[in-house]
């Protein structure tokens, strides 16, 4: 399964100054943190990027520090809502135009407190990689799971079909059901 590891961790402690990648400059007039990250981990915060400008921000890698306050990836839900005023000093630190990607395998944040949380998009981006390989190597009919993540290719054994669980997103390894694939 995907686990943020080195890259995704030093990145997140650059922006708090610490760590042997962090550097600190300017970004367009702008004090950044910014760091070098090894190729396969800048090519998934540039992922990561693209979809949220793509989504406009309805993904958004930055999300990280908003998620922990409501108990977020690790399913910690807090008994009370966050503080509005602990909401309010969060969300300067939040949305893509925090996070800056230079060709040189350079990533930066431009506002102290900016993380990133990369742990579904990773996942997904893990299992089409490990689909793509499996492919190269000759298998046609294959079936990925990476978490919640799943990837199919081809067709499933004679006289079965694919078949992707819906889990819950409330109760972990709760499932809901089934969705057959033809």
């Amino acid at each position: 399964a995907w686990r943020e590891g080195n890259t995704v961790r030093l990145l997140n402690l650059a922006t708090g100054g610490a760590g042997e990648v962090a550097l600190s400059g300017t970004l367009s007039g702008v004090s950044t943190t910014h760091a070098v990250v090894d190729a396969a981990g800048f090519r998934l915060v540039d992922l990561a990027h693209h979809y949220s400008i793509r989504t406009d921000g309805a993904y958004d890698p930055t999300a990280l520090p908003l998620e922990r306050l409501w108990g977020l990836p690790r399913g910690l839900v807090p008994d009370q809502e966050p503080d509005p005023e602990l909401i309010a000093a969060t969300l300067p630190s939040v949305g893509s135009k925090r996070l800056e990607i230079f060709d040189q395998g350079a990533v930066a944040f431009t506002t102290p407190g900016t993380l990133v949380g990369l742990h579904l998009i990773g996942q997904a981006y893990a299992a089409d990689l490990a689909v793509l390989d499996l492919r190269r190597r000759g298998f046609s009919d294959v079936r990925v799971r990476l978490g919640p993540t799943q990837r199919v290719l081809g067709r499933a054994a004679p006289g079965q079909t694919w078949q992707v669980p819906v889990t819950s997103p409330f109760a972990t390894n709760t499932t809901l059901g089934t969705v057959r694939l033809a």
